[in-house]
C-alpha cells in the first residue's frame, strides 16, 4: 500500500495496472448493475420546452440521473466506507471502461472535473520560452481564448514573449460565405510557414460556435510533421461522433461525458501522450500529488464524483442500443429539419452538410438579419420569451442559428421555431 492519506486503498496509479476483474470486486456494486429499462434514451426535460441547444450543457440520461441519486444516498450512509476504501477502485474501474471504449492506452487516461479544468492544466504547466508561438483557428471557444491571453501575460512578467496567432478561417465570398475543408488546411499551412517558433496549435474537434467538425487528423498530421503540440478540444466529440484515440493520434487529447453522451455534469476524459504526460501537473495540490500522473490529477478533495462512477452504466447503454443507431436517428432527424428550414427560409449553412455532426450553423433569411444584426440579443431574448431554447450567433457578419439535433426532438420543435421566426418581422424593438 502507498501512502496516499488515509485511504485504504492502493494509489490510482497502481489501480490502474490491475486487470479489470480485479477492481470490480472492489468498487462500489451500485455501479455495476447494468440492468436496462424502457427509459434506456429518456431525458428529464422540460415538456414545455422547445429544446434545441443540446451543444450548451447536454442533457443527462434519465438512468444516469436515478442511478446519481441512489449513489448518493449510498455514500451518505457511510461516507467514510466510500470515500476511504471504494471510491478508488471504482474511479480506476470506470477509467479502464472508458479508456477501452475510445481505444485510448489506460495509462495515459484519466477522469477530470470538465474541458476547461483540462486546458488550464496543460497551459500553465508548460514551459514557454522567449517568442514561442501558439496558433489557433479563428472562433475558438471564448473561455479558451481567455485562457490563453492569462498564460501570455503571466509569461511578461517573467520576461518572456508569447506570440498568438489566429488561423483564418475563411468563407467563400457570396452571400451565404461557407467554409471549406480545403481552405482550413490551407489556412494553417500557409500560417505554419509564415510563422517561426510555433510550439502549440490548441483546436476544437468540434467547434462550439461554428459547428463544423474539423479535419483533426489531417491537422495533426502536419502539425506532427513541424514538431507543433497538438491540444484538442473534444468538448462536443464523446456521443457525437466515433472518438478513437489512438487511430488520430494526439498529443493531448480532452472531451466531456455530458454534452452528447449523457451524463450528469462534471466528468471530462484527459488523454496525455508519453511524451509530455509528465510535463502537465493538476491545477490542484492534495493527496495524489507525488503518487503518479493519474493520482494528483484525479484526486482533488472531497468532491463529488458521482459523475466519474455512472461511465459504466453509460457504457453499457451506448453499447446496448447501438452507438449507430442513435447517430442513425440523429441524422434522419437533421435531415428532415434542414430540408424544412431550407424549404421556409432559402437559406443555407454556413458549410457542407458533412462537416457537420448534430451541430448545424444556419444562417437566418434576409429580413431577420437585417432588423436584428445590430442588436441580435434582443432577438435571442425573443427566442426565450417563447420557451425555444436556440443560440443566435453572429458569423461572417451574418446571423445564423445554431441548431443541436438529439434524439428527443421533432418536427414539431421545428415547426415552432420557424412559425415564432416568421412572427418576428412584426415585433418591433
Amino acid at each position: 500500500m502507498t501512502n496516499f492519506g488515509s485511504f485504504m486503498n492502493d494509489d490510482l496509479e497502481l489501480l490502474l495496472t490491475q486487470n479489470e476483474d480485479n477492481i470490480r470486486s472492489l468498487v462500489v456494486n451500485l455501479i455495476l448493475n447494468t440492468t436496462i429499462k424502457d427509459d434506456i434514451f429518456k431525458y428529464n426535460l422540460d415538456k414545455n420546452i422547445i429544446f434545441l441547444n443540446n451543444g450548451a450543457f447536454g442533457l443527462a440520461l434519465l438512468s444516469i440521473i436515478k442511478l446519481s441519486n441512489k449513489l448518493m444516498r449510498y455514500i451518505e450512509k457511510n461516507p467514510l466506507k466510500y470515500f476511504d476504501r471504494e471510491l478508488l477502485p471504482s474511479i480506476a474501474y470506470s477509467t479502464i471502461k472508458i479508456a477501452k471504449y475510445i481505444n485510448s492506452d489506460i495509462k495515459n487516461t484519466i477522469l477530470i472535473p470538465n474541458s476547461t479544468y483540462g486546458i488550464n492544466s496543460v497551459l500553465n504547466n508548460y514551459v514557454f520560452e522567449n517568442n514561442d508561438t501558439i496558433i489557433y483557428f479563428d472562433y475558438l471557444y471564448g473561455s479558451t481564448k481567455k485562457n490563453i491571453e492569462y498564460i501570455k501575460q503571466q509569461n511578461i512578467k517573467k520576461q518572456i514573449t508569447i506570440n498568438i496567432v489566429t488561423i483564418p478561417v475563411i468563407f467563400t465570398n457570396d452571400k451565404y460565405g461557407k467554409i471549406k475543408k480545403k481552405n482550413i488546411l490551407s489556412s494553417l499551412k500557409n500560417i505554419i510557414c509564415s510563422n517561426k517558433n510555433i510550439k502549440m496549435i490548441i483546436l476544437e474537434h468540434i467547434s462550439s460556435i461554428l459547428g463544423i467538425t474539423f479535419p483533426i487528423k489531417k491537422i495533426i498530421k502536419i502539425c506532427k510533421q513541424h514538431n507543433i503540440l497538438t491540444l484538442i478540444d473534444g468538448a462536443h466529440v464523446l456521443g457525437n461522433i466515433k472518438l478513437d484515440i489512438i487511430n488520430i493520434d494526439p498529443d493531448i487529447y480532452i472531451t466531456n461525458t455530458h454534452k452528447w453522451f449523457g451524463n450528469i455534469k462534471s466528468c471530462s476524459i484527459l488523454f496525455v501522450n508519453d511524451k509530455y504526460k509528465n510535463k502537465f501537473n493538476s491545477c490542484i495540490v492534495s493527496h495524489g500529488f507525488y503518487n503518479g500522473w493519474a493520482s494528483q490529477y484525479t484526486w482533488c478533495g472531497s468532491n463529488n464524483y458521482i459523475s466519474y462512477l455512472t461511465i459504466p452504466k453509460l457504457i453499457h447503454i451506448w453499447e446496448t442500443y447501438g452507438f449507430d443507431n442513435v447517430i442513425d436517428k440523429r441524422n434522419n432527424l437533421a435531415n428532415l429539419f434542414l430540408k424544412t428550414i431550407k424549404s421556409k427560409w432559402n437559406t443555407k449553412l454556413i458549410a457542407k452538410r458533412k462537416l457537420f455532426n448534430n451541430l448545424y450553423t444556419i444562417y437566418l433569411p434576409d429580413e431577420i438579419n437585417n432588423k436584428f444584426l445590430n442588436n441580435y440579443s434582443e432577438l435571442q431574448k425573443i427566442y426565450i420569451n417563447h420557451n425555444i431554447e436556440i443560440p443566435v450567433k453572429k458569423i461572417n457578419n451574418r446571423l445564423c442559428i445554431r441548431l443541436s439535433v438529439n434524439i428527443y426532438n421533432t418536427i414539431d420543435d421545428i415547426n415552432k421555431l420557424l412559425e415564432i421566426s416568421n412572427n418576428l418581422l412584426h415585433i418591433r424593438i
